[in-house]
């Protein structure tokens, strides 16, 4: 068993700031080592609020200079599998944000790399951590719920995203522009047009999690088709003894709504996803019992934020050996289907 974990960062944005170094800095098993930015100013700033005591230009000097535990890499998404690949070569455990990579083939790759290597790699499917979802997770699972409510029938999960960000505040800025290039391509090489391109990079950052959620409660085994319009679109997942369905729009307002309602013989469950930069804020649950007790149960869950509960997660994962909810041998099948998704859409 290892003492204190011993980690590296790769970029010092601000959802790196206010959702993950700040959550990593809280935990008393993590020692931040080295921070890797190429906005220098920013970089140094930050070790300072932070007290990390090594800064580089370049994080593959890092990763060689220090004895790392874990790599934890929140940069750009069109960068993130490109870094990725880099650390995964070096063999050292690493967390990514979601989506892994923005094809299928390019998190094949990955996940084949880190099993060669045998390390961890973790993605950060923050929505999974949200002790909301965990309770209603475990709650479905347990014998007695399914005598309470019966089988699932039908299930509908919806976002309607505006801005998730919340006023949150306390991430350090520069007049630093960010990086901008890339070597590896932003989307699967089938999509032919740069427009078709950018909406699919936009659906998966936009909703990865969503179908990330629909595979976490309900499995693997499904047929699945869309009609996808430029704003919207729902999607119909077949199962063999039940459907569902994901509704989503691109909202131009600030509010952010999102939720899971599963349909059940003798009730049903409604999830109500807080936004995700709202924090200490746990999804609110309300679970319906028609088999003639026409009650309402609303548990009371405590104050967390699924970000923070997501880093201690990790740290517990490699300090113990622990499996992830969250493994990359999981996460690659949100690319699968959105995949699959894009290639049979109807507009």
């Amino acid at each position: 068993m290892k003492n204190k974990i011993k980690v590296g960062l790769i970029g010092s944005g601000f959802v790196g700031q206010v959702a993950h170094i700040s959550s990593l800095a809280s935990i008393k098993d993590v020692k931040i080592v080295a921070l890797s930015e190429l906005r220098e100013k920013l970089g140094l700033q930050v070790c300072n609020k932070f007290k990390i005591d090594n800064f580089y230009n370049n994080f593959e000097e890092m990763i060689d200079e220090n004895q790392l535990d874990l790599v934890v890499a929140i940069v750009r998404r069109y960068h993130t599998a490109e870094v990725a690949y880099r650390v995964l070569k070096k063999g050292i455990n690493l967390f990514t944000e979601k989506p892994m990579a923005p094809s299928f083939y390019q998190a094949n790759k990955l996940l084949k790399l880190s099993k060669k290597k045998k390390v961890k790699y973790i993605i950060g499917n923050m929505r999974r951590f949200d002790k909301g979802i965990q309770y209603v997770k475990k709650f479905i699972s347990e014998e007695n719920s399914k005598k309470k409510l019966g089988n699932i029938i039908s299930f509908k999960v919806f976002c309607y995203a505006g801005y998730d960000y919340c006023n949150i505040d306390g991430d350090i800025k520069t007049n630093e522009p960010p990086p901008t290039n890339t070597n590896w391509p932003k989307y699967p090489v089938w999509i032919k047009s740069k427009k078709e391109g950018l909406e699919f990079e936009k659906f998966l950052n936009y909703f990865s999690h969503d179908i990330n959620l629909i595979r976490y409660f309900f499995g693997n085994n499904f047929k699945v088709n869309g009609i996808l319009k430029r704003n919207c679109g729902n999607i119909y997942f077949d199962y063999k003894h039940f459907y569902g369905t994901f509704e989503f729009i691109y909202s131009k307002n600030k509010i952010w709504r999102e939720g899971i309602e599963i349909n059940f013989d003798n009730g049903k469950i409604e999830i109500s996803l807080p936004p995700a930069f709202l924090k200490n804020q746990p999804a609110s649950i309300k679970i319906y019992f028609d088999n003639g007790l026409k009650k309402i149960f609303e548990p009371k869950l405590d104050w967390t934020w699924s970000f923070k509960n997501q880093c201690v997660d990790l740290i517990k994962s490699i300090k113990y050996g622990n499996n992830s909810i969250s493994d990359a041998s999981d996460t690659i099948n949100d690319l699968k289907v959105i995949e699959k998704i894009w290639l049979n859409k109807k507009i």
